[in-house]
């Protein structure tokens, strides 16, 4: 993924509280549910070779909470992107799930499940 598109997915994760940016139609709100917290978070478009930068970057994501994904800087019809999310011991992986139908995304200790 081009860094300035992980920037612009960064960026909106960040700002849109703040600044009220309008909302696409790919946002997603992720819940762990794993009984433990969540230490990394990748979305990445399916034809990508790389996953690109750890969307939680330092934080973590706490079990019972959920975390907000804004995207920006991808033309309106990309809409699969593969998820990554790992803990201390596991990886959850949801490939090509369509984030334009899609606007939930749970962890569980078994599986990462779209909603």
């Amino acid at each position: 993924m081009p860094t300035s598109t992980r920037l612009a997915i960064a960026a909106a994760l960040v700002l849109t509280p703040a600044l009220g940016l309008a909302v696409d139609a790919r946002d997603i709100a992720v819940v762990n549910k794993t009984g433990k917290p969540v230490f990394s978070l990748f979305v990445s478009p399916v034809d990508s070779e790389e996953w690109g930068e750890d969307i939680l970057g330092v934080d973590v994501l706490e079990d019972g909470r959920t975390v907000k994904i804004s995207f920006s800087g991808y033309d309106d019809e990309r809409c699969h992107f593969d998820i990554l999310a790992t803990d201390d011991d596991n990886e959850w992986l949801l490939p090509d799930v369509n984030l334009c139908e899609v606007v939930d995304i749970t962890i569980t200790a078994t599986c990462i499940k779209a909603e």
